[in-house]
């Protein structure tokens, strides 16, 4: 019989591996050997999703099972749950207050339509990356924003009331990446210094206000922004751009604002508006194809 090598690897190995698998399939590995039943208890990543199980009472009680039976000394560096709509909200609660206890790296949750954030999401100074996924609204916050360790956060299909989403980036001072896609919102407003990369994808809306003030920004990608004004200030760092689909109601200084970038990426919408606002970069274009943008070189 050959020798078992996987199981002679050391734990921290195992775990590593162990890491890019959904929670229950690690749990069945409880059944391999002696080796194996106890190490699922000790991994620091969970990823949880309701579409992998038959219905809502064996996700609860799986989830339930794994975040109680677990090592209590072992951190959990990622947690990502996806849940639906059944689902009772203080499950929810629950199961993420347990995980930002536990000194949380990354948090990547997909929310049921109507889901809520409980508060401690807001306040967690040990995460790192936040990921927020749902179709709903993330309405006004009226308690004191601290995500000090927050470097990167994704926001995807969110509706925010007023100036929610100003509120919180507000209350991440180390932002380094920020990814705005299919959300909603009247008001974004962000000012800061520690921003680098910045995603704004089929976002907005018809009435919104965007300013943008980031002189240490190396990246921005805007596709299908929709906005009635937007400001882009001090971008004194960016190297990078990309624009695309852009559904803008005469704001014509956004390219005055790109004078810094070695790569400017511009697609036939993108373009035409140039071409409308009277407006077009000092450079050639080679080239009006959505899937050959035109490369060029700064300054503009």
């Amino acid at each position: 019989m050959a020798a078992d090598r996987i199981s002679q690897l050391p734990d921290t190995i195992l775990h590593h591996i162990l890491s890019y698998l959904p929670t229950q399939l690690v749990v069945k590995t409880s059944i391999l050997s002696e080796r194996w039943r106890y190490l699922w208890a000790s991994i620091s990543h969970i990823h949880i999703a309701i579409y992998d199980f038959p219905s809502i009472k064996s996700f609860e009680h799986f989830t339930e099972a794994v975040l109680l039976c677990r090592d209590a000394s072992s951190p959990i560096q990622t947690f990502h749950l996806c849940w639906g709509r059944d689902l009772d909200q203080a499950h929810a609660d629950i199961w993420i207050y347990h995980a930002v206890h536990r000194h949380i790296r990354e948090l990547d949750l997909t929310l049921a339509r109507d889901g809520k954030l409980p508060q401690c999401v807001f306040t967690c100074k040990s995460l790192s990356v936040l990921k927020l996924t749902a179709d709903n609204c993330l309405r006004a916050i009226d308690f004191p924003i601290n995500l000090s360790g927050l470097e990167t956060w994704h926001l995807s299909g969110i509706s925010c009331e007023g100036e929610t989403l100003v509120k919180i980036i507000s209350g991440c001072p180390v932002l380094e990446g920020l990814k705005i896609m299919f959300c909603k919102f009247c008001v974004l407003e962000i000012n800061s210094r520690k921003l680098k990369h910045l995603d704004l994808l089929e976002t907005g809306s018809s009435h919104a206000k965007v300013r943008v003030v980031a002189p240490g920004l190396k990246s921005l990608d805007i596709q299908g922004l929709m906005a009635e004004d937007i400001s882009l200030e001090h971008l004194t760092s960016l190297e990078r751009a990309h624009l695309r689909n852009l559904l803008l109601n005469g704001p014509t200084r956004i390219f005055r604002s790109l004078y810094t970038v070695s790569s400017l990426r511009l697609y036939d919408s993108a373009l035409e508006f140039c071409s409308c606002c009277g407006q077009s970069p000092r450079h050639p274009i080679v080239g009006k194809r959505a899937r050959a943008p035109a490369k060029t070189r700064s300054p503009l």
